[in-house]
Parts: structure tokens; C-alpha cells; sequence
């Protein structure tokens, strides 16, 4: 990413915090590993079950670093000392080259059309996937939308006239940006809290070339809950937010022509 190179300088006077560029970043680079496995039922359509293990080993990864705006890092930028030194309060935020990191992970699906099912109940769909991912090294690596847990499960049913489907999503802790004003403790960063959410879907056909349908997104209505945290933040000191974004539903005719 170039803007993370080139020479650049901003400065943020109400938190007294200067972002520089750093144009001795370097890329980072990963070796990855991975191995999976696969299981189908007696009929191939029926269904599968699958796994999947990885690993992926990073040097060189990137991360958000605050240190003092002393007169040697201030000066090649050409920033005056007595406006923006470190006797006033000033601290440079950059991104550097953090240390090595890895990522190791096991991914788990299964989808099954549910064909022992009695006749009447024929046309049901189960599905579901896990995903679990651990995190290794240096706490100030950037590893935003880092997810640790994922869950998603579902069932769908389809006939000659009528479909519908269920998905729920889990959605564990998901790591965000760092948080890097001046007093700020190092390793500070929001986070997405656990979040389950449901989608539903239903369409019934009148003829071959007309239809009608609802679809619904969210329908439990979960919330986006955001905290900031470092790694000292006493539980009760978490700054919070909330964002309710309610039930999203779509309800029409479709033809085809």
C-alpha cells in the first residue's frame, strides 16, 4: 500500500498526536500450509463432509507503534520542536515492520440434502460450517477483522411450489483498528463484540414464470456492540457503543420472461 510509504505528515492537535508515513516499511511475507479432507455420503448428491487444517507463518508483518516526537524524528519532516515536540505533549504515531506472526486454523462443513426423511417431509436441506482460528505474536501486529470463531448453520427446504431457507450466523470477537491517541496505552484496540444474526427467505411460485417472495435479513434484529480496550482495561472501564440496525425485509413479485 503506498500511502503507508510515501512521505507524509499529519497532525492532530486535539490529541496531540502526529501520524508520519514510513518510508522504510517493509512487505511482509507468509509461507502457508494447508491440508483437507473430504467425505461423501453413499449418494454423491446427498451430501459431504469436510475438513480443512492451515497454517500461515508471517515475517515482517506490520503494526501501529507511538513513540515521543523527539527533534530527531521531528526534523527530517521539517516539523518545528517548539510547536509539536514532546515537552508538549506530542507522540508519533507510524506504522513499522512489528515481528513475525501466525495464523493456524481448522475449518469443519456439512451439507446434507436430508433424503431419509419420510416422503412427506422430502425437500429439506441442512447445512453447516465452523471456522476456529488462533492468533500468534507481536499484540501490536494489525491484523484487523482478525475473527477467532465463526459458526454458521442453516436449514433449507424446497418443493415443486415452495422454497425457503434459514441461515444463522455466529460471529465471534473480531479484532479492529488500533487505537493510537496521544495517552492512549499501547496495544488499545476496538473490537466488534459476538454477534448472532438470522436471514430468512421464502418464495412461492404461482406459474413457471411468476412468483412471489420475502426475504429477510437480520430477522432477530441483533446489534453491533463496539468496545475499545487495552491490555490492562479494567471490564468495567470499556468504552461502548451500539449500533441497531433492526430487520431488513424485501417483499415483491418476480417473473420470468
Amino acid at each position: 500500500e503506498f500511502r503507508r510509504v510515501l512521505f507524509r505528515s499529519d497532525t492532530e492537535t486535539t490529541a496531540r498526536t502526529i501520524t508520519l508515513t514510513n518510508p522504510a516499511l517493509e512487505p511482509w511475507t507468509a509461507n502457508s500450509y494447508g491440508a483437507a479432507l473430504e467425505y461423501y455420503f453413499s449418494e454423491r448428491s446427498a451430501g459431504v463432509v469436510s475438513a480443512r487444517v492451515y497454517r500461515r507463518d508471517i515475517r515482517n508483518f506490520w503494526g501501529t507503534t507511538l513513540t515521543p516526537a523527539t527533534d530527531a524524528l521531528l526534523e527530517p519532516w521539517g516539523l518545528d520542536p517548539a510547536v509539536y515536540g514532546e515537552k508538549l505533549g506530542y507522540v508519533v504515531s507510524t506504522t513499522r515492520n512489528v515481528g513475525s506472526a501466525r495464523v493456524s486454523g481448522a475449518e469443519f462443513d456439512y451439507r446434507q440434502n436430508l433424503t431419509f426423511l419420510p416422503g412427506w417431509a422430502r425437500g429439506f436441506t441442512a447445512f453447516a460450517n465452523l471456522t476456529l482460528q488462533h492468533l500468534e505474536g507481536n499484540q501490536l501486529a494489525s491484523f484487523t477483522g482478525f475473527v477467532g470463531k465463526t459458526t454458521n448453520w442453516g436449514l433449507s427446504f424446497s418443493r415443486a411450489r415452495f422454497t425457503a431457507r434459514l441461515a444463522v450466523n455466529l460471529k465471534g470477537l473480531v479484532k479492529q483498528g488500533q487505537v493510537t491517541n496521544a495517552g492512549t496505552e499501547p496495544g488499545t484496540f476496538t473490537y466488534l463484540m459476538p454477534r448472532k444474526s438470522a436471514d430468512l427467505s421464502l418464495e412461492y411460485r404461482l406459474t413457471r414464470q411468476l412468483s412471489v417472495f420475502a426475504s429477510g435479513r437480520n430477522v432477530n434484529e441483533a446489534t453491533d456492540d463496539t468496545v475499545v480496550y487495552g491490555p490492562s482495561t479494567a471490564r468495567d472501564r470499556m468504552l461502548s457503543s451500539r449500533a441497531d440496525y433492526r430487520a431488513y425485509w424485501n417483499v415483491g413479485l418476480k417473473g420470468t420472461f
